[in-house]
């Protein structure tokens, strides 16, 4: 993705995450891996990191760390940077940025190695988004739902057929991790592999797409099924769901990969 289209996009997002209350205080994080470079001198800031070798000389438009999602609208420029490693990989260069202090959010090690497992696999998904939907959140404190990913999926795929519809591969429920950690982004990069949606359980939830539009869509589908589950716990009753034929019915019609409780 361009720059100008990723600042665009980038300002989009974090106004809908900030209205549905999805990224409190400094909560969620964004990336995109750019197309083209950034010029730049090898004055700008550097920020030593270690990171696999495959970054050398890739470039990242992404949010900072402690920086407010919120602020995004009146203060881009300070919440956000183009961050470009070095040829050896031991760290990035800040540019394009108002803020001579700037460092990539703490989950940075997870989008990195998410992004360059989709290069890996020639996948078109240059953006990551990070947040915190209230009701996937709540479903991954569920005694039973929140240690069974089968019946995770099914509470929510089933709600609704626009969530089996357009959450084709559903989710993954990962166990939790200390955020920032490696392990997190391990279990994250596994996740992404056969999933839509990646689920930190009691933390938050995590999207891939060719846009940052349809990543946040992804979160946004998803949450709308763990909202109808929990609200029909909430009247004081299990839902039904879709039952198996009508999901075979929408894996048909849509062609979507088989899916069965």
């Amino acid at each position: 993705m361009k720059l100008t289209d990723a600042k665009n996009e980038i300002q989009e997002v974090a106004g809908y995450l900030w209205d549905r209350v999805w990224c409190e205080r400094n909560g969620g994080n964004i990336s995109v891996l750019l197309s083209d470079p950034v010029e730049g001198s090898d004055s700008d800031p550097f920020v030593p990191m270690e990171a696999p070798a495959a970054t050398a000389g890739l470039s990242f438009y992404i949010t900072q760390t402690g920086g407010r999602l919120r602020e995004i609208r009146n203060k881009q420029e300070e919440i956000c940077a183009v961050v470009q490693f070095n040829r050896e990989a031991t760290g990035y260069y800040v540019r394009d940025c108002a803020n001579p202090d700037f460092k990539a959010t703490s989950e940075f090690i997870t989008h990195v190695l998410v992004h360059l497992d989709a290069l890996e696999r020639n996948s078109a998904n240059r953006c990551m988004l990070h947040c915190h939907p209230h009701e996937l959140i709540e479903l991954s404190h569920h005694p039973e739902l929140g240690r069974d990913e089968d019946a995770f999926n099914y509470a929510c795929l089933s709600m609704l057929p626009e969530v089996r519809a357009f959450v084709p591969n559903g989710m993954a429920l990962v166990p939790y991790a200390l955020s920032g950690s490696r392990e997190l982004a391990d279990l994250t990069l596994e996740g992404f592999r056969s999933r839509d949606v990646v689920i930190w359980s009691k933390h938050g939830v995590s999207a891939c797409g060719k846009t940052l539009l349809e990543a946040f869509d992804y979160l946004d589908v998803a949450n709308k099924g763990a909202d109808l589950y929990l609200k029909c716990l909430a009247a004081g009753y299990t839902p039904v769901g879709l039952s198996d034929a009508e999901m075979d019915e929408l894996e048909t019609v849509f062609n979507l990969p088989s899916y069965k409780k």
